[in-house]
């Protein structure tokens, strides 16, 4: 016996020995509270938990109920561990050998403790899966907002022009564009801004769709406010004995006044002043510098070439001109005719991606019913007419439009309240106009 207590390695194993039982004896009555399969000491507990997908998110879109409820039993401990181990706990469906169609799938669990009896309810859920499809869609700038008083928003530019939009494939139909929503509330000046994509369908409404890019560069051109009107210009004085005015012809007849719209509306004609034609027996070219109107921000152009044209007269006392008040070309002849013109329609601000069409005359032109003296009519002629519908920032639709004629100063439209068009207006990209 002393040789072998003597004997380093017989001490350790039994000390080893020993040692286990102590640590059994201890701990007996712990082990036995604990037992997995004791029933008299679990737990259980319920909670709601993401369920994830796993399938090819390149090739398909699915849908899937976001939550199941899943009931854990077992000990403390082991519930205690559990959620310790939640990150690395997960509840999914495998649909990766799955493809088109609308199935029931069981749900499946991983990353839970040894020995924890786990419960998902329901255990089975319906699962709908689609193929993606990318379809190409114009970028449409929608413009919201008021500028500020007297400013007005021109032509939007957008970079990129167009965009891909990602969809499960049933969708692709409703895609009808890609906005860019751009707000000039209150301002003043140039917009450049870069803002998200979203994708609209063919009500209007926002689709839940990947768009490429996210988001697009835009800028929108502010100007003020204005509207062309004619120059007006007055003689001055007596010619010289024996001449008188055959024609007063401004250069440009029209000019572009800036201001309010309640500064524009009141304006008909822009006063030039008058020209003294005491001295003037042959053509004479003057230049004019505009008077500055009250609350008229800007006049452009700022001068104009004025132009008399007189005559020597058989009567060696003319009667000395009255005032002609006129803008453009005139003459002394006060005696007005009516005319019939048949004028085209040019529709202008169409959109990036957009295409616009006349549907209302059908022929696509108006008959204007002009007035004016004789000298004006006579030398009007239909490439000098044009009637202009601006569609600027209107949606895909049908539009019934004002008409607006360029025509010399002192020519005016009789019939102006039939002067109205309807233009259809159309996405290039799908020849929709809805």
């Amino acid at each position: 016996m002393d040789r072998w207590l003597n004997n380093n390695t017989v001490v350790k194993v039994v000390s080893l020995l020993i040692a286990i039982m102590l640590w059994m004896v201890v701990n007996s009555d712990r082990m036995q509270t604990y037992f997995p399969g004791s029933a008299d000491h679990s737990v259980t507990r319920i909670t709601q938990m993401n369920l994830d997908a796993r399938y090819n998110d390149r090739k398909y879109i699915v849908r899937v109920p976001t939550t199941v409820q899943v009931e854990l039993k077992g000990s403390a401990d082991q519930l205690a561990l559990s959620a310790i181990m939640s990150g690395k706990t997960d509840v999914y469906v495998d649909l990766r050998n799955y493809s088109s169609g609308s199935y029931t799938v069981p749900v499946q669990w991983e990353g839970f403790p040894p020995g924890l009896e786990v419960r998902i309810q329901p255990s089975n859920v319906p699962v709908t899966i689609e193929a993606i499809q990318q379809v190409t869609r114009n970028v449409r700038v929608s413009v919201i907002g008021k500028a500020k008083d007297g400013y007005i928003a021109g032509q939007p530019v957008v970079s990129p022009q167009v965009a891909t939009v990602t969809v499960p494939e049933s969708q692709v139909d409703n895609v009808s564009m890609v906005q860019a929503l751009v707000s000039i509330e209150d301002a003043s000046g140039d917009i450049h801004t870069r803002v998200p994509l979203r994708v609209l369908d063919r009500n209007g409404q926002p689709i839940d769709a990947k768009v490429s890019p996210a988001t697009a560069d835009v800028q929108v051109p502010l100007t003020m406010e204005f509207k062309t009107v004619p120059v007006k210009i007055e003689p001055k004085g007596s010619l010289p004995n024996g001449y008188s005015v055959n024609s007063i012809v401004v250069n440009p007849p029209q000019v572009k006044i800036y201001g309010t719209a309640d500064v524009l509306n009141a304006i008909t004609s822009y006063p030039a002043g008058k020209i003294d034609v005491s001295q003037v027996t042959d053509a004479q070219t003057f230049e004019v510098t505009l008077p500055a109107l009250k609350d008229v921000t800007k006049v452009d152009p700022p001068k104009v070439a004025v132009t008399v044209h007189v005559s020597l007269s058989s009567n060696s006392q003319p009667p000395a001109p009255g005032p002609t008040g006129l803008g453009g070309t005139g003459t002394q002849t006060t005696a007005l005719k009516t005319i019939k013109k048949e004028v085209a329609i040019n529709v202008k601000g169409s959109g990036n991606g957009m295409t616009s069409q006349v549907v209302d005359p059908p022929s696509g032109k108006l008959t204007a019913e002009l007035e004016g003296n004789d000298s004006e009519l006579t030398q009007l002629q239909n490439k000098d007419l044009q009637a202009v519908v601006d569609v600027s920032n209107l949606p895909p639709g049908e539009h019934t439009i004002k008409v607006k004629l360029n025509l010399p100063p002192d020519v005016k439209v009789l019939n102006e309240t039939n002067m109205k068009t309807v233009v259809r207006i159309m996405d290039r990209s799908t020849g929709s106009s809805s």
